[in-house]
């Protein structure tokens, strides 16, 4: 396997191609932000590149198979500096955080009430309208618009509807709720800002899964487990340990004439009720009141879960066989679980490639 990064200015313009650095590490996770850190020579490395938000770009070849670019995205250069590297040598050291970070800049600049900042919509959709409005075309406030590099994928209408209120919230987080609303309410939903074209950027949703369905009926299964050798450290957990099972959610009003909803399990009596009192103040209406209950009720839930690290074999690449994203059939102790491949780090260090692909399978029953 090689890696080359591919340097280019804020705007996509190509500045260089860099095969040869001392270290490279990149890493991402499903709907979180991703970062690379590269260590270079400076006395081979032309300085005047190093500028904030340059993008760089990891593309990976796995033998004579063509070039991809690993994640999907691309990384902003954020900080640099000089230090002492690993083999007692002084290199330049910088850190990039992947494109997803572009939706954690900025906050629902509406009013609590607005059209923008209270809705009733499909899950997916609603993320697309809360980037359009606040970092997209319909930014009132052209000055937050990156409508020029990025663009929003068309809406899908595929994941549950919900109702939420989140004036002045920070976006990224508003987005990591409705994921789990939506996977409350029985689909997985994912989100990502992708490469499209050295120039162009898109606001993408998924459900299912981030990449292709590789799982037990997908038709085109990938099997991990110890007996392929192919999958190491395997945990299974059935976890009550943080679980909160009777919800209160404080909605608008004070005191005995404030708003309440609730939200519990079956199972939420004598020794096993455990409570948790959630602040939705920003919510005003009672079906919004409800979501947001629901979404801690499912959010602090028990978890009966499988965990493991996927190795390289002939017949499972990471690169070939799966990617970062992808659903995975992972086996363990006589139970199976469809597993997504939500987060890959790879390191690659004088020439040697290291490469760590986490999974995480929940049971449904």
């Amino acid at each position: 396997m090689t890696t080359q990064v591919y340097w280019r200015d804020f705007s996509g313009v190509l500045q260089a191609i860099i095969p040869n650095y001392t270290r490279l590490e990149y890493a991402r996770g499903v709907n979180n932000i991703g970062w690379l850190t590269m260590e270079l020579d400076p006395a081979k490395f032309d300085t005047s590149l190093l500028r904030l938000n340059s993008r760089l770009e990891p593309w990976r070849q796995v033998g004579a198979r063509t070039p991809y670019l690993d994640g999907e995205t691309v990384f902003f250069l954020k900080k640099w500096g000089y230090k002492i590297g690993s083999s007692g040598e002084e290199v330049i050291h910088l850190k990039a955080l992947d494109a997803l970070h572009l939706v954690d800049n900025p906050i629902v600049a509406y009013a609590a009430g607005s059209a923008e900042s209270d809705q009733t919509d499909y899950a997916d959709d609603m993320m697309k309208e809360i980037i359009s409005h606040n970092l997209g075309a319909d930014a009132t406030d052209t000055a937050r618009s990156l409508a020029t590099w990025m663009s929003v994928q068309a809406q899908l209408a595929a994941a549950p509807s919900t109702t939420k209120a989140f004036s002045r919230r920070n976006v990224l987080a508003i987005l990591q709720e409705l994921a789990q609303e939506s996977y409350q309410a029985g689909t997985y939903l994912a989100f990502d800002v992708v490469y499209t074209s050295p120039t162009a950027l898109e606001f993408r949703t998924y459900t299912g899964q981030r990449g292709v369905d590789h799982g037990r009926d997908s038709g085109a299964a990938v099997v991990v487990s110890r007996e392929r050798k192919n999958l190491e450290q395997p945990a299974m957990w059935e976890d009550h340990e943080n679980e909160r099972n009777y919800i209160y959610c404080g909605g608008q009003g004070t005191e005995a004439a404030r708003a309440i909803a609730t939200a519990y399990t079956a199972d939420a009596v004598g020794l096993n009720r455990r409570e948790l009192f959630v602040d939705a103040r920003q919510t005003s209406s009672s079906d919004g009141l409800d979501a947001e209950a629901n979404a801690a009720l499912f959010q602090h839930r028990y978890r009966r879960t499988l965990t493991g690290s996927i190795v390289d074999t002939p017949g499972c690449q990471y690169g070939v066989h799966y990617n970062y994203g992808d659903v995975v059939y992972a086996e363990y102790r006589g139970a199976g679980y469809d597993a997504h491949v939500d987060a890959v780090s790879v390191v690659v260090e004088r020439g040697a490639e290291t490469v760590t692909v986490n999974i995480s399978g929940e049971a449904t029953t």
